[in-house]
């Protein structure tokens, strides 16, 4: 899944400028999506595309976030910081895990 994300910045020719918000492993599983989120340092060694998780100093500077329901994912930009905002104290209330 990491890689098919990626995908979408490569093809959308903003790969290198993107910062993406990525929650926690436990949100998509209760969202029926089996994705082991990996640790931003490994997600950008593998794929190029700088990520953050929800902890980091840097999450409110995203521009783009990955959502799940329903077992499907999506990926968004972020057009407004109080989502943004909102979107991170959700996410903050599943565990971090590596």
């Amino acid at each position: 899944m990491s890689k098919e994300i990626a995908g979408f910045f490569a093809k959308n020719g903003n790969m290198k400028n993107a910062l993406v918000l990525i929650p926690p492993s436990a949100y998509f599983k209760e969202r029926g999506v089996d994705y082991d989120v990996p640790e931003p340092a490994v997600f950008y060694y593998y794929t190029g595309l700088k990520t953050t998780w929800v902890n980091s100093p840097v999450a409110s500077n995203a521009g783009w976030m990955v959502i799940a329901g329903k077992g499907h994912y999506q990926i968004i930009p972020v057009t407004d910081k109080k989502v943004l905002t909102d979107s991170i104290n959700i996410f903050k209330k599943y565990p971090l895990d590596l």
